[in-house]
C-alpha cells in the first residue's frame, strides 16, 4: 500500500522528492499522506469510494458499450497513476518511447 510504502521511506531518510520519484507520485501526495494517520488514510479511502466520479451519469451508456464492443475486463489490469498504466501499456505492446532530436 503506497502509505505504507511512503511511510517506510520516510522513515529510511528519503526526501519526499526522493519518495516521489521513487513511487511515481506527486509529492503533493506524499506530503500529504505523510501526514495522514493511518486512521485518516482509511477514512480518506472511503470518502473516495462513496464520492460521485465525473462519468457516473455516463455508467449505463459505458457498461453497454463495453458490453456492445466485447470487450472482457477479466484481463484487466488496473494502475495507481496515468504514467503506471501508460508504462504498462507499453509493455504489453512491446513499445517505448524515446526522444528524437531535432535536425
Amino acid at each position: 500500500m503506497i502509505y505504507n510504502e511512503i511511510h517506510q521511506l520516510r522513515s529510511a531518510g528519503f526526501t519526499n522528492s526522493a519518495i516521489a520519484r521513487k513511487l511515481k507520485i506527486s509529492r503533493n501526495r506524499v506530503i500529504d499522506y505523510g501526514k495522514m494517520t493511518p486512521d485518516e488514510f482509511c477514512e480518506f479511502i472511503l470518502s473516495l469510494q462513496n464520492r460521485s466520479k465525473k462519468l457516473d451519469p455516463y455508467r449505463p451508456e459505458i457498461a453497454q458499450t463495453i458490453v456492445t464492443l466485447g470487450i472482457n475486463l477479466n484481463d484487466f489490469t488496473t494502475t495507481s497513476t496515468l504514467q503506471r498504466g501508460v508504462e504498462q501499456a507499453l509493455a504489453w505492446t512491446n513499445r517505448k518511447i524515446v526522444e528524437v532530436e531535432e535536425v
